[in-house]
């Protein structure tokens, strides 16, 4: 017992996050959707070629979403930066907001693997059936958030922005705009499914777990994604214990952790959706 004191006084300090580093993060999100959008464009304008896009969609996107996952733990829906808060990075015509896609994953932490778990959906079930609901994530997370919170005036604020982005999208490029959905959406199904699945699945076997990297995947994965994603997919079972600890932190708090019996309530981890 005094062991697991002794380590959790000593994780403690990795908690929480300066200024600095939060400002970073929201940079980061805002200067992906960016390129994102600037790389489609200069693709179907014939300054660089259409594969490039493709093939960058692939980083762009999990880049784009740990530093999302990054805000979610960081960032309420009051203090997070305007643009980000829009999250303007369209997937569909209608999309859910920062605000409900964090109440979505501060629900996951609080019941994980559960029926109260409103990820649970993708994390269940054979690996093809979980990538399926990856990729259509998007338009089910909406069926669920009006399922159960129903329609207010913020949620039909961003969906109203957010719809018109896909529109001007479509309106603007039209066939084309398929060069830019079918990337970015299987990108981000794609990421969503091995985050999501493969880090709470083993075989038959539900939880929260961490993957070992090679050391020359561990130098691409940086190389590519940076390293908070690196750590993050490293140490999950310290996020979920601790999901105050910011990413690019895990690894050095790893000597220091002892899983927790009892996780935080989930009414409390509920209440910082706040």
């Amino acid at each position: 017992m005094e062991t697991t004191i002794r380590n959790a006084s000593e994780i403690s300090a990795f908690t929480g996050m300066n200024d600095q580093e939060r400002g970073s993060i929201t940079r980061e999100y805002m200067v992906l959707e960016a390129l994102t959008y600037l790389h489609f464009g200069l693709a179907i304008f014939g300054y660089v070629p259409l594969w490039t896009f493709c093939v960058a969609a692939f980083v762009y996107v999990p880049r784009w979403m740990i530093a999302l996952h990054e805000a979610q733990h960081f960032y309420t829906p009051k203090t997070i930066p305007f643009l980000t808060k829009r999250n303007l990075l369209s997937l569909t015509p209608f999309q859910l907001g920062y605000r409900e896609m964090r109440d979505i994953h501060m629900r996951h932490h609080a019941y994980a693997m559960s029926e109260k778990d409103p990820e649970y959906y993708h994390e269940r079930g054979s690996w093809y059936a979980g990538y399926i609901n990856a990729i259509l994530s998007p338009e089910l997370s909406v069926y669920f958030w009006i399922r159960d919170k129903g329609i207010d005036a913020e949620l039909l604020k961003g969906m109203a922005i957010r719809f018109l982005v896909f529109t001007a999208l479509v309106a603007g490029f039209g066939w084309q705009s398929l060069w830019y959905f079918i990337p970015v959406r299987l990108a981000y199904g794609t990421s969503l499914f091995l985050f999501s699945y493969g880090l709470h699945r083993r075989h038959e076997e539900e939880g929260t777990y961490r993957f070992a990297y090679p050391a020359v995947l561990r130098s691409v994965t940086v190389l590519l994604y940076g390293e908070t994603l690196l750590h993050s997919v490293s140490h999950h079972d310290i996020h979920h214990d601790y999901p105050t600890i910011a990413g690019h932190k895990l690894t050095a708090a790893r000597p220091f952790y002892v899983p927790k019996r009892s996780r935080t309530s989930g009414a409390d981890l509920v209440a910082q959706s706040a």
